[in-house]
C-alpha cells in the first residue's frame, strides 16, 4: 500500500482524496512512462499529459492509494 502524505493546514486531520482523482493520477504517470513507447516522436501528447498530471497533484496534495 502507498502512501503519499504532506501536511496541508486546510484541510482536516485524516482528509483522504477522492479515490478517482487517485486513479487519475495513477493514470497519467502511466501514459507519460509508457507515450515514448507507444507514440514516437509525440511530443505534443506528453506535454498536454504532463500538464494535466501537474493539475491533478496541486488540487490534491494528500492522495491515499488504496
Amino acid at each position: 500500500m502507498l502512501k503519499t502524505t504532506l501536511i496541508n493546514k486546510e484541510r482536516p486531520r485524516g482528509w483522504r482524496a477522492p479515490a478517482k482523482d487517485c486513479v487519475l493520477h495513477f493514470l497519467c504517470w502511466l501514459v507519460i512512462l509508457l507515450e515514448p513507447v507507444l507514440l514516437r516522436n509525440s511530443y505534443l501528447v506528453w506535454i498536454s499529459y504532463t500538464a494535466t498530471e501537474e493539475v491533478i497533484f496541486r488540487r490534491h496534495r494528500i492522495c491515499n492509494m488504496r
